[in-house]
């Protein structure tokens, strides 16, 4: 059996990265994402590791393509006082 279509069920960080990893591997498919429209997504805080930049140059996007239109900055370290 070929699969031809590929349904991905929520959106937010989790679902267009998946969509966006799929497309990028499987041009030919059928990449259909599906999220709710009574859920907002959770956008607060939210940050990531150094490793994006590797999932992003297997999309073809260089961080100076998308960080200064977002105003994002590298974050390289945590400090954790009185943990």
């Amino acid at each position: 059996m070929q699969i031809n279509k590929i349904i991905i069920l929520g959106g937010g960080s989790s679902g267009w990265m998946t969509a966006a990893g799929l497309v990028s591997r499987f041009p030919d498919k059928d990449i259909i994402l599906i999220e709710s429209s009574s859920i907002n997504t959770i956008g607060v805080g939210e940050s990531t590791l150094a490793e994006i930049n590797d999932f992003l140059k297997m999309l073809g996007v260089k961080d100076t393509d998308w960080m200064p239109f977002c105003k994002a900055t590298y974050k390289l370290s945590i400090d954790f006082t009185n943990w």
